[in-house]
């Protein structure tokens, strides 16, 4: 029980940091790249690893602090990403076993699913959908940024499930 409230806590605590430190004023220039979409990364990550330690309660506040943070329409992320982390909690002992390739595959899928679904509600809504560009380098970057987070937590947090599968 402790390890998984200690593994919560780093859940939240890698979950706020993705949220604030893009929208740390860095710079006074612009910048060209967007920044990756970490939270949805580490998410996914620890959904597949350790979902016990990645409640509802955790992975909503998590979603509507960056919905405030990025000043996107509150509550609409949150929805998605809830209803999406649910499959990925009933695909998870099919996902855990693959290879990096086949998780970054799975990814692509969640983020396609997630972008089309809010995508969908905005023009039901009538809200303002992201400029195309600014969608396409962030969703890019983010899939791109995938295996990285994924082998860091993985070689890091979760370490014990490479010594488990070793043996």
């Amino acid at each position: 029980m402790r390890t998984v409230s200690i593994r919560g806590g780093i859940f939240l605590f890698l979950g706020v940091l993705a949220v604030v430190l893009p929208t740390a004023p860095i710079s006074s220039f612009p910048t060209l790249i967007e920044t990756p979409d970490y939270l949805v990364c580490i998410i996914f990550v620890w959904l597949i690893y350790e979902p016990k330690s990645a409640p509802f309660g955790s992975i909503m506040f998590l979603t509507l602090l960056a919905d405030i943070f990025w000043q996107r329409p509150l509550g609409l992320s949150p929805i998605f990403v809830i209803f999406l982390t649910e499959l990925i909690r009933y695909a998870r002992v099919k996902v855990i076993n693959q290879s990096i390739l086949l998780k970054w595959v799975y990814f692509v899928l969640f983020l396609i699913l997630l972008d089309i679904g809010i995508n969908i509600f905005c023009l039901i809504a009538a809200v303002p959908l992201l400029d195309f560009k600014v969608w396409i380098k962030r969703f890019l970057f983010t899939i791109f940024a995938f295996p990285i987070v994924n082998i860091l937590l993985e070689y890091t947090v979760f370490s014990q499930y490479k010594r488990l599968k070793k043996s």
